[in-house]
C-alpha cells in the first residue's frame, strides 16, 4: 500500500503558490508581456527565474515546472498505478498520432515529436519508445496489454473500416477498459474516489466524441466509439440528430450549468465550449475531493491537474501579450481554454 503522507506534505506546501484568479487578472491587464511575466515571480515558477531569464523563456519555465512536478509525484508515490490515470492518456494520444503518421502518411519514424504537432512529453514513455511500439511492434511494460494489442490490430481495423477514426475509437476503448480494470482492483483506501474519477472521465470522453461526430463529421458517432462505465448512455444519445438536439440532451446532464446560452449554429464555438465543459466539471470534481482530504491518491492527481490547467492559462496569456492582443480578446480566448 502506498503511503501518501510525504507527497501530501510536499503538495500542500506548493498549493498556495499556484496562480490565483487575482494574479491571472493582473497578467491579463498588464501593459506588456514583460510586466505579465513579472507576475510569475510571485508563484511556484519563481525558482526557475533568475537575472538571466527573459520573457521569451516562459514556455521552457512552464514545461520545466510541469516535468518536475511529475517527477516529484512519481518519486513520492513510487509511480502508484492509480496515477496512470494522469500519464496514460498522453501515451495513448501519442500512439494515435504515431499510428496516423505510419498508416496514413507512410512514416517509418517520428520526425516532429513536439506539442505543436500534437504530441506530449507528459506520458510515461518517450519518443524512442513510442517508435518501438508503433513501428517495430515492441511491447513496453508501461503500455498495458489491452492497449498494445489494439496498436497491433490497428492495420486490420483500418482495412476493415476504411477510416482512421475507428483506430482512435478502439484505442479509447482499450484505455477505458484498462481504467475500468484498475477501478475494480483498487484497495479500499481510494476505491470510491477511483470509481467516481473513472466514471467522470468516461462520461467526458463520450461527450467529446459525441460532439466531434455531430459537429465535425455531421453524424452520430457509431457505437464503437462509446465507452462503458459512465452515466451517459449510448441508448439515449443515439437519438440525437443534430447540434440542437445535442444541446437539449446535455441540458439534462451534469454538464448543464457550464453550457448556458450556447448557439447550436456556432459549430466551432460549440465544440470548444462543450469540450471545455467536460474538463471544467472534472477539475471541479477534483477540487471538491481535494478539500480536507487525508493523504491519498486524490491529492497528487488533483494537484497535477490544477498545475497543468494553470500552465495552460499562463501560456495563453503570454502568447497573447507577445502578439499584442487586448485584455478583452485574451479573456475571450480564456473562455475556450
Amino acid at each position: 500500500m502506498t503511503d501518501y503522507s510525504f507527497i501530501t506534505g510536499q503538495i500542500r506546501a506548493q498549493e498556495s503558490k499556484l496562480l490565483t484568479q487575482a494574479q491571472i487578472d493582473r497578467m491579463v491587464g498588464a501593459e506588456s508581456a514583460d510586466e505579465a511575466f513579472g507576475v510569475l515571480v510571485e508563484s511556484n515558477y519563481a525558482e526557475y527565474i533568475d537575472e538571466s531569464t527573459t520573457v521569451k523563456d516562459f514556455h521552457q519555465i512552464l514545461d520545466q515546472g510541469l516535468f518536475e512536478t511529475k517527477e516529484m509525484i512519481l518519486k513520492g508515490t513510487n509511480n502508484d498505478q492509480g496515477l496512470w490515470f494522469l500519464w496514460l492518456p498522453y501515451d495513448v494520444n501519442n500512439l494515435k498520432r504515431a499510428l496516423k503518421a505510419r498508416i496514413l502518411e507512410g512514416a517509418t519514424e517520428l520526425t516532429n515529436f513536439t506539442d505543436g504537432n500534437g504530441y506530449s512529453r507528459l506520458g510515461m514513455i518517450d519518443q524512442r519508445e513510442i517508435e518501438d511500439v508503433v513501428f517495430r511492434n515492441a511491447a513496453h511494460r508501461r503500455i498495458p496489454f489491452v492497449i498494445h494489442s489494439t496498436v497491433q490490430n490497428a492495420d486490420k481495423i483500418m482495412s476493415d473500416k476504411g477510416d482512421f477514426v475507428f483506430v482512435e475509437y478502439a484505442l479509447d476503448k482499450a484505455l477505458g477498459k484498462f481504467f475500468m480494470d484498475l477501478r475494480n482492483n483498487r484497495i479500499k483506501q481510494d476505491n470510491v474516489f477511483i470509481k467516481r474519477l473513472v466514471r467522470h472521465w468516461v462520461d467526458g470522453l463520450n461527450v467529446k466524441n459525441l460532439t466531434r461526430g455531430l459537429v465535425i463529421r455531421e453524424e452520430m458517432p457509431p457505437e464503437e466509439s462509446w465507452l462503458e462505465g459512465g452515466n451517459v448512455a449510448y441508448f439515449d444519445a443515439q437519438k440525437i440528430k443534430d447540434t440542437a438536439g445535442l444541446l437539449q440532451y446535455l441540458s439534462r446532464t451534469k454538464y448543464a450549468k457550464y453550457l448556458e446560452e450556447l448557439d447550436a449554429s456556432d459549430a466551432e464555438g460549440l465544440l470548444y465550449k462543450i469540450e471545455k465543459a467536460t474538463d471544467e466539471y472534472l477539475l471541479e470534481y477534483l477540487r471538491w475531493e481535494n478539500l480536507g482530504a487525508s493523504p491519498s491518491l486524490v491529492i497528487p492527481i488533483s494537484y497535477f491537474e490544477r498545475r497543468l490547467h494553470n500552465s495552460r492559462v499562463i501560456k495563453l496569456i503570454m502568447y497573447a501579450k507577445m502578439n499584442g492582443l487586448s485584455s478583452e480578446k485574451i479573456y475571450q480566448q480564456l473562455e475556450h481554454l
